[in-house]
């Protein structure tokens, strides 16, 4: 069998190209990905905002829902309501289960 010969190029041209590429590409990508990184920092954070702001309205507007009865809240057709929802208040729940003005009336 004879000797096989292995082939071999030049690299030195290929090196300097590529210490081109990384002297100019490099730095520009990783400046992109740090601006792309901070964006969505950014974004996040003002849609977190938005949407604690969202939440709090929620609430407040939970709070002025008032029914005097539970014949009040089936007409709007709000009832049964759940502990935490809004119209809920405790009076309006006879068994203490976190149920309000529910179809049926507990056992005694």
């Amino acid at each position: 069998m004879k000797d096989a010969q292995i082939a071999s190029f030049p690299t030195g041209a290929r090196r300097h190209s590529d210490w081109w590429l990384r002297r100019f590409v490099e730095p520009i990508a990783a400046a992109l990905a740090i601006a792309a990184f901070a964006y969505a920092g950014l974004f996040l954070v003002a849609h977190f905002n938005e949407a604690m702001d969202l939440a709090a309205q929620s609430r407040a507007a939970a709070r002025e829902i008032y029914y005097p009865n539970c014949a009040a809240a089936r007409a709007a057709g709000a009832a049964p309501m759940i502990a935490g929802h809004p119209g809920y208040r405790p009076e309006l729940d006879a068994d203490g289960d976190g149920i309000a003005c529910e179809p049926y009336r507990p056992l005694p």
